[in-house]
Protein backbone atom coordinates (compact mmCIF):
# COMPACT_ATOMS: atom_id res chain seq x y z
CA UNK A 1 0.00 0.00 0.00
CA UNK A 2 1.01 3.45 -0.75
CA UNK A 3 1.63 5.95 2.22
CA UNK A 4 1.32 9.17 1.33
CA UNK A 5 3.26 12.16 3.42
CA UNK A 6 2.96 15.92 3.25
CA UNK A 7 5.26 18.51 3.70
CA UNK A 8 6.04 21.79 3.36
CA UNK A 9 8.30 22.88 1.09
CA UNK A 10 10.19 26.04 -0.41
CA UNK A 11 10.49 26.96 -4.17
CA UNK A 12 13.45 26.81 -5.64
CA UNK A 13 13.13 27.10 -9.36
CA UNK A 14 9.73 27.38 -11.60
CA UNK A 15 10.95 27.28 -15.26
CA UNK A 16 10.86 23.53 -16.30
CA UNK A 17 11.73 24.36 -19.91
CA UNK A 18 14.97 22.41 -19.79
CA UNK A 19 13.84 19.47 -18.08
CA UNK A 20 12.27 16.48 -19.75
CA UNK A 21 9.33 17.10 -21.73
CA UNK A 22 9.37 21.25 -20.45
CA UNK A 23 7.13 23.28 -19.75
CA UNK A 24 4.50 20.73 -16.98
CA UNK A 25 4.41 23.23 -14.84
CA UNK A 26 6.61 21.47 -12.95
CA UNK A 27 8.82 22.83 -9.78
CA UNK A 28 11.74 22.46 -7.64
CA UNK A 29 11.37 22.81 -4.14
CA UNK A 30 13.23 21.76 -0.93
CA UNK A 31 12.00 20.17 2.06
CA UNK A 32 13.08 21.67 5.33
CA UNK A 33 14.74 20.41 7.51
CA UNK A 34 14.82 17.13 5.34
CA UNK A 35 16.21 18.53 2.39
CA UNK A 36 18.45 21.55 4.06
CA UNK A 37 22.09 19.40 3.53
CA UNK A 38 21.07 18.91 -0.31
CA UNK A 39 22.94 20.68 -3.18
CA UNK A 40 19.89 22.55 -5.13
CA UNK A 41 21.17 20.81 -8.22
CA UNK A 42 20.03 17.57 -6.41
CA UNK A 43 16.54 18.55 -5.27
CA UNK A 44 13.19 17.08 -6.98
CA UNK A 45 10.89 18.33 -9.30
CA UNK A 46 7.66 17.32 -8.74
CA UNK A 47 4.16 18.13 -10.87
CA UNK A 48 1.07 19.79 -9.80
CA UNK A 49 -1.90 17.86 -8.40
CA UNK A 50 -4.21 18.73 -10.61
CA UNK A 51 -4.28 19.35 -14.39
CA UNK A 52 -7.09 21.95 -14.71
CA UNK A 53 -5.38 24.74 -15.86
CA UNK A 54 -1.42 26.11 -14.81
CA UNK A 55 -0.85 28.33 -11.94
CA UNK A 56 2.92 27.76 -11.13
CA UNK A 57 3.98 29.36 -8.16
CA UNK A 58 7.00 31.67 -7.76
CA UNK A 59 10.62 31.23 -6.59
CA UNK A 60 10.44 31.78 -2.69
CA UNK A 61 7.56 30.87 -2.34
CA UNK A 62 5.89 27.50 0.13
CA UNK A 63 3.27 25.20 -1.29
CA UNK A 64 2.57 21.58 0.21
CA UNK A 65 3.70 18.58 -1.57
CA UNK A 66 3.40 15.53 -1.35
CA UNK A 67 5.65 12.01 -2.17
CA UNK A 68 4.63 8.63 -3.38
CA UNK A 69 8.13 7.24 -2.11
CA UNK A 70 10.10 7.40 0.51
CA UNK A 71 13.24 8.37 -1.59
CA UNK A 72 11.49 11.68 -2.63
CA UNK A 73 11.63 10.75 -6.59
CA UNK A 74 7.72 11.32 -7.24
CA UNK A 75 5.63 14.35 -5.76
CA UNK A 76 3.23 15.91 -6.45
CA UNK A 77 2.53 19.91 -5.09
CA UNK A 78 -0.81 21.61 -4.19
CA UNK A 79 -0.47 25.38 -4.86
CA UNK A 80 -3.70 26.39 -3.87
CA UNK A 81 -3.12 28.83 -0.84
CA UNK A 82 -6.48 30.21 -0.55
CA UNK A 83 -7.97 26.80 0.29
CA UNK A 84 -4.73 25.48 2.54
CA UNK A 85 -4.64 28.90 4.80
CA UNK A 86 -8.45 29.30 5.18
CA UNK A 87 -8.53 32.20 2.65
CA UNK A 88 -11.48 30.94 0.68
CA UNK A 89 -14.94 31.91 1.54
CA UNK A 90 -17.60 30.23 -1.06
CA UNK A 91 -19.85 33.37 0.30
CA UNK A 92 -18.30 36.16 -0.25
CA UNK A 93 -17.31 35.04 -4.14
CA UNK A 94 -21.12 34.31 -4.37
CA UNK A 95 -22.49 38.09 -3.21
CA UNK A 96 -19.52 39.48 -5.65
CA UNK A 97 -20.69 37.58 -8.75
CA UNK A 98 -24.56 38.25 -7.55
CA UNK A 99 -24.10 41.72 -8.44
CA UNK A 100 -23.33 40.86 -12.10
CA UNK A 101 -26.69 40.99 -13.38
CA UNK A 102 -26.08 39.61 -16.72
CA UNK A 103 -24.54 36.39 -15.40
CA UNK A 104 -28.48 34.66 -14.46
CA UNK A 105 -28.77 32.25 -11.95
CA UNK A 106 -25.91 31.39 -9.32
CA UNK A 107 -26.23 27.52 -8.04
CA UNK A 108 -23.60 25.53 -5.66
CA UNK A 109 -21.89 23.79 -6.72
CA UNK A 110 -21.96 24.24 -10.55
CA UNK A 111 -19.89 27.98 -10.21
CA UNK A 112 -16.14 27.12 -10.41
CA UNK A 113 -14.16 29.56 -9.23
CA UNK A 114 -10.68 31.00 -8.42
CA UNK A 115 -10.32 34.06 -6.12
CA UNK A 116 -6.70 35.89 -6.38
CA UNK A 117 -4.89 37.04 -3.29
CA UNK A 118 -6.04 40.74 -4.87
CA UNK A 119 -10.07 39.79 -4.48
CA UNK A 120 -10.28 39.43 -8.51
CA UNK A 121 -12.52 36.11 -9.86
CA UNK A 122 -12.23 33.89 -12.47
CA UNK A 123 -15.60 32.20 -12.83
CA UNK A 124 -17.27 29.64 -14.60
CA UNK A 125 -20.43 27.84 -14.64
CA UNK A 126 -20.83 24.51 -15.51
CA UNK A 127 -23.98 24.58 -15.82
CA UNK A 128 -24.86 27.52 -17.89
CA UNK A 129 -21.51 28.39 -19.93
CA UNK A 130 -21.74 32.01 -18.18
CA UNK A 131 -18.08 32.78 -18.03
CA UNK A 132 -16.46 35.97 -17.19
CA UNK A 133 -13.69 37.74 -14.63
CA UNK A 134 -14.99 39.79 -11.84
CA UNK A 135 -12.68 42.79 -10.53
CA UNK A 136 -11.90 43.92 -7.12
CA UNK A 137 -13.02 47.69 -7.87
CA UNK A 138 -16.42 46.29 -9.02
CA UNK A 139 -15.34 45.90 -12.73
CA UNK A 140 -16.44 42.52 -14.54
CA UNK A 141 -16.38 41.11 -18.28
CA UNK A 142 -18.80 38.64 -18.96
CA UNK A 143 -20.33 36.21 -21.66
CA UNK A 144 -23.45 35.18 -20.89
CA UNK A 145 -25.13 31.47 -21.44
CA UNK A 146 -26.11 32.88 -24.77
CA UNK A 147 -23.16 34.20 -26.12
CA UNK A 148 -23.98 38.36 -24.92
CA UNK A 149 -21.11 40.17 -24.39
CA UNK A 150 -21.25 42.25 -21.41
CA UNK A 151 -17.88 45.10 -20.10
CA UNK A 152 -18.11 46.97 -17.24
CA UNK A 153 -15.14 49.32 -15.56
CA UNK A 154 -15.16 50.58 -11.86
CA UNK A 155 -17.19 53.58 -12.64
CA UNK A 156 -20.27 52.18 -13.85
CA UNK A 157 -20.05 52.60 -17.75
CA UNK A 158 -21.43 49.50 -19.68
CA UNK A 159 -21.12 48.13 -22.77
CA UNK A 160 -23.63 45.55 -23.87
CA UNK A 161 -22.94 43.34 -26.84
CA UNK A 162 -26.29 41.05 -27.79
CA UNK A 163 -28.30 40.40 -30.41
CA UNK A 164 -29.72 43.65 -30.21
CA UNK A 165 -26.80 44.99 -31.46
CA UNK A 166 -24.05 47.16 -29.27
CA UNK A 167 -25.08 49.38 -26.17
CA UNK A 168 -23.07 51.69 -24.95
CA UNK A 169 -24.26 53.22 -21.52
CA UNK A 170 -22.62 56.14 -19.39
CA UNK A 171 -22.91 56.95 -15.65
CA UNK A 172 -20.66 59.55 -15.46
CA UNK A 173 -22.16 62.97 -16.75
CA UNK A 174 -20.19 65.77 -18.41
CA UNK A 175 -18.31 62.95 -19.92
CA UNK A 176 -17.46 62.45 -24.02
CA UNK A 177 -17.77 59.75 -25.46
CA UNK A 178 -15.55 59.01 -28.58
CA UNK A 179 -16.26 56.47 -31.05
CA UNK A 180 -13.55 55.82 -33.58
CA UNK A 181 -14.29 54.33 -36.66
CA UNK A 182 -12.88 53.42 -40.39
CA UNK A 183 -15.55 55.98 -41.76
CA UNK A 184 -17.98 57.75 -39.06
CA UNK A 185 -20.99 57.72 -41.84
CA UNK A 186 -21.24 53.87 -41.54
CA UNK A 187 -23.00 54.57 -37.57
CA UNK A 188 -26.61 54.32 -37.66
CA UNK A 189 -28.19 57.82 -36.87
CA UNK A 190 -29.03 57.40 -33.10
CA UNK A 191 -25.07 57.50 -32.92
CA UNK A 192 -24.66 60.76 -34.20
CA UNK A 193 -24.35 63.74 -31.78
CA UNK A 194 -27.68 65.20 -32.76
CA UNK A 195 -30.85 63.75 -33.80
CA UNK A 196 -30.92 64.23 -38.29
CA UNK A 197 -34.71 64.69 -38.00
CA UNK A 198 -35.31 67.40 -34.91
CA UNK A 199 -31.65 68.09 -34.50
CA UNK A 200 -31.92 67.36 -30.71
CA UNK A 201 -28.95 66.86 -29.52
CA UNK A 202 -27.60 63.02 -28.08
CA UNK A 203 -27.00 63.22 -24.28
CA UNK A 204 -24.92 60.36 -24.01
CA UNK A 205 -22.77 60.28 -27.31
CA UNK A 206 -21.27 64.20 -28.02
CA UNK A 207 -18.27 62.83 -30.56
CA UNK A 208 -17.81 61.05 -33.50
CA UNK A 209 -14.64 61.03 -35.09
CA UNK A 210 -13.24 58.42 -37.87
CA UNK A 211 -9.72 57.45 -37.62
Amino acid sequence: MIQLKFFYAKVIANDDTSELGGKLARIQVKILPEMKDVADKYLPWIKPFTTNGINVPAIDDYVWVVFVDKFFRTGFYINDKLFLENFFDYSTIETSIKKITEIGTVTYPDLKCRQYEDGTIEFHNVSTGAHGVYHKSGAYQIIDPNGNIYLKDASGNKVSMNSSGITLDTLVSGKNITLKTGDAILFAPNTLPSCIFSGAVHSTITKLKGS
